[in-house]
Order: structure tokens, then sequence, then C-alpha cells
């Protein structure tokens, strides 16, 4: 309608209008004044333009569109760029050199994404990465996408060297992080170029992907050591457990040897999984303390009582070598302290495994064996000090007030009176406590007292001792537990304030 011969649309005659313009005539003027308020015109000039093959003439009428917007400033200028756009890239692909002749309807059409598959699959690289960063498509639907087509064509051209290949795609692809190295690199692996496929996967950045891609070339200390670099535990347990299973035993230990944060996970893994792995790890390592350290956990994991003791033995002979003369000591007595249990056990069809030394004693105690009680602590040198506090706990526990009285009667007290108080009060007994409070020695009788909530008591024998701090601070504690009782000790601290007073005015 616009090229028609006399045609009279809006959009021909701002066409005339913008010619008149273009040679400086005053008819342009008149011509505009029929159209200057109408958007027709300028619709048709745009439309028609998608509809010319010639660039000329689409020149021609987006040059009368623009004129014609000038006079109208409310106009959505969107549908005039959206045609410079499309145009643009019509004619470019229509250039000779490229050969695909598309019209505006047929792109429209098939949009923008399918132009450029098109172009890559033509090996159009340069001019599919034109269009894609004209249109500002993202990267995963234009750039990257053509970068790795490209790349994927190139792993494809067997007669260029691994070498100068892997730099050339690295050269063009490094300004580009979302860029899959992987997938070019399983591209090359799955052409048969393994040294290729192995240099692209350095340049992979993510390091999970990178990893599995060196896991599957069958590289595999590099992977390892990317993992390790990464200080993602999990991928490093990844790479060790696939390691485990597709490597030989012996060069698998050789190999995470040499990374001391993969050995310590393996270690941690296997202590829960397969603690026979570890004790292979020390063996190698010539480590007897750690090899000790495993049969200790042995002896208490184990449920076969001969396994247990064998663990200990084993234990001890590798603290020996170690030279830790303390830890073989400790295997050597508490072998023996199992073997004694076992006895026990045996004898009186009562559990007392895995017991402590002292708590072994007060088993003894417990069932009146003292003279077993006594021999046991020779054999295992448990000092007097120790072993009567033991004996003194028991009798309390057991409540036997009679026995305990016997034991006060001892001649040489291996502990004094102090510790048959604290018996007795711990297991709530104030009388029989009350026995011993005055036997106990000076220096201690107020905290004594004290403990036993004896508060007057007390706080008559620090007037005794004239002690004002001690006094002064048993009136803090009953103060504290029972308000009546401290109102006494006040008192006797009143009365003892005033002999006092009263002692210093007759010495002056």
């Amino acid at each position: 309608d616009i090229f028609g011969i006399g045609s009279v649309e809006p959009g021909a005659v701002l066409v005339e209008a913008c010619k008149e313009f273009q040679h400086e005539s005053h008819k342009a003027d008149e011509l505009i004044r029929h159209v200057e308020k109408s958007n027709k015109a300028v619709d048709q000039c745009i439309e028609a333009a998608g509809y010319e093959f010639q660039p000329a003439n689409q020149k021609l009428l987006l040059k009368a569109a623009q004129f014609g917007k000038c006079f109208l400033p409310r106009y959505n200028p969107e549908s005039y760029i959206h045609m410079c756009q499309m145009l643009r890239i019509v004619n470019a692909v229509k250039d000779y050199k490229i050969g695909i002749p598309l019209t505006f309807t047929q792109l429209e059409t098939m949009g923008a994404g399918v132009l450029i598959d098109r172009l890559v699959m033509r090996k159009h690289y340069s001019l599919a990465i034109k269009i894609a960063e004209f249109l500002k498509l993202r990267d995963s639907q234009g750039k990257s996408r053509i970068l790795n087509h490209w790349a994927c064509y190139k792993v494809g051209q067997a007669h260029v060297n691994d070498v100068q290949l892997a730099r050339e795609i690295h050269s063009k692809l490094k300004s580009d992080s979302s860029v899959s190295y992987s997938e070019i690199a399983n591209k090359a692996f799955d052409a048969g170029r393994k040294k290729l496929a192995l240099q692209l996967a350095q340049f992979e950045v993510r390091r999970s992907v990178q990893v599995d891609l060196l896991l599957k070339l069958g590289d595999n200390e590099t992977a390892l050591l990317k993992a390790v670099e990464s200080g993602d535990s999990d991928l490093i347990y990844k790479v060790l457990l696939h390691l485990k299973e597709s490597m030989p035993k012996p060069e698998y230990q050789v190999l995470i040897r040499r990374y001391t944060i993969a050995q310590s996970l393996y270690i941690k893994y296997c202590k829960i999984n397969n603690p026979d792995s570890v004790r292979d790890i020390y063996e190698q390592e010539d480590d007897f303390t750690s090899q000790g350290d495993t049969y200790i956990r042995d002896s208490y994991s184990e449920k076969k009582l001969e396994t247990r003791l064998s663990s200990l033995v084993s234990a001890q002979d590798m603290y020996k070598k170690a030279k830790n003369d303390f830890m073989a000591s400790l295997c050597e007595e508490q072998h023996r302290l199992l073997k004694y249990q076992i006895s026990l056990e045996q004898k009186y069809s009562k559990n007392c495994l895995d017991l402590t030394l002292r708590d072994t004693i007060k088993f003894l105690l417990n069932l009146k064996e003292v003279k077993l009680a006594d021999k046991l602590r020779t054999e295992f040198k448990v000092s007097d000090k120790m072993y009567w506090w033991i004996r003194l706990e028991t009798l309390g526990e057991l409540k036997d007030w009679i026995e305990l009285e016997k034991l006060s009667k001892t001649k040489k007290l291996p502990g004094g009176f102090e510790d048959f108080v604290q018996v007795c009060l711990k297991a709530e007994n104030l009388d029989e406590a009350r026995k011993y409070l005055p036997k106990v020695k000076d220096e201690n009788q107020v905290k004594y007292y004290v403990l036993a909530g004896l508060f007057e008591e007390a706080a008559q024998i620090a007037v005794q001792q004239k002690d004002d701090e001690a006094l002064q601070n048993v009136y803090h504690k009953a103060l504290s537990e029972d308000r009546q009782k401290a109102e006494k000790v006040k008192e006797i601290m009143e009365v003892y304030r005033t002999v006092a007073t009263n002692s210093d005015r007759r010495g002056r």
C-alpha cells in the first residue's frame, strides 16, 4: 500500500514527507500536517520494512518511521527498535558468505535461538556469538553454549596437537566462567583423546565436577590432590572410597600416605567401619604407639575374654617397641586386673568385669572379703591412705556403723577422723558423725562442725580458739542455711565481742 501508485495511505504520505524533508522542500511541511498526529503512519512504515527484502527499501521505511516519531512525543519506540534489530540479523545471515535467505516473518516465527542453532550447525560460530551478544541473550542460551559447541567441534579435529588445542580452547574460553570444561573433556575422551581430556579437566573451576571427571579419566592422584586442595571433607571421602574400590590395596595405601589430610580422614573412617585397615596403615608407618592404641580399643570392644586378654598383651608389646614404658606398664596391670576379675566372676557369679581397681576392691569389701581385698591392694600397690578411704567409704555405704567404730579404734590411722565424719555425713547419719567430731584435729573442727550443720557448736569452738574470722564465716554460713541458728550464732558473737571489749578495757 505504501509503494502503490497514487497511494494516499498514512504510511505513503509519511514516506513522501521524509523524502521532501531530505530535499529541504517546503512540501514536507504540508505533507506532515496530514499525518503528524497519527500513529498509524509510523506503524505502517515499521511493519512494511519487515516485508521488504532489499536493505535500501528497509532503510527508507525505517528512516520515514523515525522522522514520523519526532512528531509523536508519546509514541512507544519498542516496535521500531525490535524491527531494527531483527532486520539487522536478517540482512547479516542472508549475506553470500552465510547463505541463509531468511525473512523477518520466518525469524519471528522460529525465534533467535533456532537461528543460532542453525549457525552453530554450519560452523558460523563468530556470527552466532555476535547475534547472541547483540540480543543480550543469557550466557547459558547464547555465548557460553556457542563456545561449548565450538570447543566440542575442535576436539574432533584429530590433526591438531593435544597441547596446542588445549591452549587454544582455554584462550577462547578463559574469560567465560560459565563454560563447562567437563562436557568438552568428555567429548575428547569419547573421541579417544585422553591426554587432551586430562589437560582440559585442569581448567574446570567447579571442584566437585573436576574431581568426578578426573576419576572417570583414571587420573586418581590428581583427583585426590584436587579434593584435598578444596578442603571439602565430603569430597575427599568420595575420592577415597572410589579409589578404595578401584585400586589394589598396596597402591591405594601408598597413594594416601602422600596426603596427610586424606590419610587422617581415611583413618577416621576406618576406625568406625573397618578397624583392621587402620592397623595396616600404622604397621606401614611403623607407628607402634598408634598400633598399641588400636589393641587397647580391641580389648574393650571384643566380647571373647581370651581375645581381650591377648589384645592387652599385644598392646603392651607395641608400647614396649615404642619405648613407652608407662603405657606398657598400664597394659600389664590391666591384663592382671582383668584376669583377676574373670576369676572373681567365676567364683561369685557376679559381674565385676571392667571395674576400676578401686571399684574391684570395693566389690570385695561389699562381699566381706577383706582378706582378698587386702591381697589385691598389696598386689597392685594401692597406698595405705587410698585403701583406708575405700574401706571407710564401703562401710558407710553398707551402713555398717559397728565395723566403722572398730576401725576408728585402730592405733595408727592412715587418715584422720575427718574421713569418718565425711563418711557418716555422706550416709546422712549425724548421730554417728557426732562420735567422731570431737576427735577431729583442732584446726579442722570449726570446718567439720559447719559441714555437719552444727553451727552453734562451731561458733563455740571458734570462740574458744579466739578466731574472729572463723566465727564470722560460721555466721554467714548459718545465715545462708538456717536463720534461727544464725541468730543464735549472732548472740554468741555479741557475747564474745562484749567480753573481749571488757578485757581490753581492764588491760588498759
